[in-house]
Formats: structure tokens, C-alpha cells, sequence
């Protein structure tokens, strides 16, 4: 007995199509099998060809390929190793292959030809009807199998279809209270000429929007840790998360450092120019209102986070499908971000815009409130107290 003899023993043996086939039979079938090699990469069937034989695994390994319309791409299906058949329609009729086969692997098939299966039929009912009904069984536990699949994929997708709108809802909601909120302080801006009630507005509204975008972020269908409500791996990230607060620092200085020097009407101010948001550096700076307004910002800059990153940069990132979704989440909530600042100074939005894209990034990294917050407030502390980068460009 040859090796080839060998393998095909074995494959029959183990493939459920030939079950319960009497020796004398399983020998008359073997008989009519034609050993054939592939090399790797090579293509055993294509889908849309005509099937006329069925092919057994002997060696080696196959990968069943379908494509999306005519000329999408191909994804694959199954893998095929020692043991398997591909093509048993062929048995019944010569219909077109549903899906093209290539070798993985340098492959040993076993083929026969449905001219064989026919003299088979004519010689051999009995084997030819056993084998039309572990075909038929077959098939059915693949259909039912299928039918469980699908049930679980439609399931799977509703679940998600229910997220996605939730997660919708939550941008097109977080958008509009961003915006009521800018329109809200222009207003107040322009009639009380006081930047301490106008902060103290700016913290309350801000509160505001966060608690009831907390709420929506619970009815949302996702869990809360999606929205950054998490611990994480707080060593690794406070690593990160401080490195990111030195490069914002050193940027901010330098560019205050480069405004200096280029900007005829800022050669008067230095860098580093102390102050709690009143009056001239070193003048008439009230240490008690100061502080307070530092406590604010402390507690102000988590706030805005759990909006920018929280609510929307997580809602863009789970909402959007393009390759690029988390770069687009960046920049879209960073854009909303940035709007959060208008109303100090265009000059000090687009800093934010700026620092936002480091805080955007750190964030996909993280998925954690926690590291942006601290990066916010030490660097908002930094540029706004001890630079004074807020008096910039107002």
C-alpha cells in the first residue's frame, strides 16, 4: 500500500461524508480518486466556476476566499486542513462554486469527478444514497449552525444599532448645550464687565452641562468606563501624562517667548509674568481671589474634560467608522474644546485648540479621565497664572 493510499484511508475515515460506507464500498470509491498537488498560494477553485469534482484534504492547508460584489475584496471564510472536502455539491449537481479555494500551504488533494459519482450511482445505490444522506445531514447541521450565527449577528447588530443612536443622541446634545453655553456667557460677558462673575458663571454653567451629560452617558447603552470613568494603570499613565504637561509647558513658554520678540506691542511684557487673572503682572493682584480662582480652575478643568473627552471625543470614537476614527475624534472634540475658551480670547482658544490635541491623543492612549484632568490643570495653572498667557491676544 502507498503512502498516498495511506492518507486517503485516513481522510476518508475521518470526513463525516463517508460514514458508515461498507469496506467493499469505501475501496470501489477509493478507486475512482485522483491524487493532485498544489503549491502554495495556488488556486484550487474559483468562485463562479462550474463544479464537477470534489476534492478531499489529504496534506496541507486551504483557505476558502469570498468576494464582495464583482470586484470588492476578498475575505476568508474558513480554513480547510487535513481530512475536510470542498466541493460536495458537486456530487448532487454541477452548480458554480460559491466562494474560490487557495492553498495556505503546499496542499495534497484527493479529487473525483462527478462522472465518477454518476457511474458510482448506476454501480453502487446504496453507497451513492448513504452518501447523499451524510450530505444532507451535513448540510443541515451546517444550516442550523448558520441560522444560530445569523440569529446571534442580527442581535449583536441591534445591539449595537441602539448604541450607535444612543451615542448619537449624546453628540447632537452635547453640541447643543456647548453651544447655549457660548452664546449664554457672550451675553453675560458683555453685560456684567466683570471677569470674576463672569468665571464663577463659566464654572456653574460648565457643572451643568457635565451632570446632565453624565446622566445621558448612564442611558446611553454603554458602559461608563467607555466615557474615560475609569482608574486604568494610573503608574504608567501618571509617566505619560507628566511627560505631556512638560511638552505643553516648554511650548507655551516658548511661544509666549516668540510672541515677545516678534509682536511690537507685547516688547514691554516678560515671559513669566505672575498672575491670578487681574490686573498688571506683579500689580494689584489679590492673593484670597487668586487662590480662589486657581481652586475654580482646578475643579473647572476636570469638568470640561468629562464634556470634551468623556462626552464627546468617546461618543466620536464609538460613532465614527472611517480608518482615521480616532484622529477625527481628536480633532472634533477638540474643536468644541477649543470653543470653551472663546470667550477668555481667540488668542487663548487656539492654545487650547493646540494643548487639546496632546490631551486628545493622551486620552486614546489612556481611555482615563484622570491623566488628561492633571495634564489640564497643571498646565492650565502654568500658562494662565505664572505666564499669564490670558491677557495674550484679548
Amino acid at each position: 500500500m502507498s503512502a498516498s493510499d495511506d492518507l486517503i484511508d485516513g481522510a476518508l475515515a475521518r470526513n463525516r461524508l463517508f460514514a458508515e460506507l461498507p469496506p467493499a464500498q469505501l475501496a470501489e470509491l477509493k478507486a475512482r480518486f485522483v491524487v493532485e498537488q498544489f503549491s502554495a498560494g495556488e488556486q484550487i477553485v474559483r468562485e463562479g466556476d462550474v463544479a464537477t469534482k470534489l476534492y478531499l484534504v489529504l496534506l496541507g492547508e486551504l483557505a476558502v476566499m469570498k468576494r464582495e460584489g464583482v470586484k470588492g475584496p476578498e475575505y476568508q471564510l474558513a480554513t480547510l486542513s487535513e481530512g475536510s472536502t470542498l466541493g460536495e455539491m458537486a456530487i448532487l449537481e454541477s452548480s458554480e462554486r460559491s466562494a474560490t479555494v487557495r492553498a495556505v500551504s503546499a496542499v495534497t488533494l484527493a479529487s473525483i469527478s462527478r462522472e465518477a459519482f454518476s457511474e458510482l450511482q448506476k454501480n453502487e445505490p446504496s453507497a451513492f444514497g448513504r452518501m447523499a444522506y451524510n450530505l444532507a445531514r451535513d448540510l443541515s447541521a451546517r444550516l442550523r449552525h448558520t441560522n444560530e450565527v445569523t440569529v446571534v449577528a442580527l442581535q449583536n447588530e441591534l445591539k449595537s444599532a441602539h448604541a450607535r443612536a444612543a451615542t448619537g443622541r449624546l453628540i447632537i446634545y452635547t453640541i447643543l448645550l456647548v453651544t447655549f453655553y457660548n452664546l449664554l456667557l457672550s451675553t453675560i460677558t458683555v453685560l456684567v464687565n466683570n471677569s470674576e462673575t463672569s468665571t464663577y458663571v463659566s464654572v456653574t454653567l460648565t457643572a451643568a452641562i457635565a451632570v446632565s451629560l453624565v446622566i445621558m452617558m448612564r442611558s446611553s447603552g454603554f458602559p461608563m468606563w467607555i466615557y474615560g470613568f475609569r482608574v486604568g494603570n494610573w503608574k504608567a499613565d501618571l509617566r505619560l501624562t507628566l511627560l505631556v504637561t512638560v511638552v505643553l509647558c516648554l511650548s507655551a513658554t516658548l511661544i509666549k517667548w516668540a510672541l515677545i520678540g516678534l509682536v511690537p506691542s507685547m516688547h514691554h511684557l516678560s515671559v513669566f509674568q505672575l498672575s491670578f487673572g487681574h490686573g498688571d503682572a506683579g500689580s494689584g493682584i489679590n492673593l484670597t481671589k487668586g487662590l480662589v480662582i486657581a481652586l475654580l480652575y482646578g475643579l473647572f478643568s476636570p469638568v470640561q474634560e468629562i464634556i470634551a473627552r468623556g462626552a464627546l471625543q468617546s461618543s466620536f470614537h464609538e460613532f465614527l467608522t472611517s480608518k482615521h476614527r480616532v484622529l477625527w475624534a481628536i480633532i472634533l472634540s477638540n474643536a468644541m474644546f477649543a470653543a470653551f475658551h472663546i470667550h477668555v480670547s481667540t488668542f487663548l482658544a487656539v492654545l487650547a485648540m493646540f494643548a487639546g490635541l496632546f490631551w486628545g491623543w493622551l486620552y486614546s492612549r489612556q481611555r482615563s479621565l484622570i491623566g488628561v484632568s492633571v495634564s489640564h490643570i497643571l498646565t492650565g495653572w502654568y500658562a494662565l497664572f505664572i505666564l499669564g498667557l490670558e491677557r495674550v491676544g484679548g
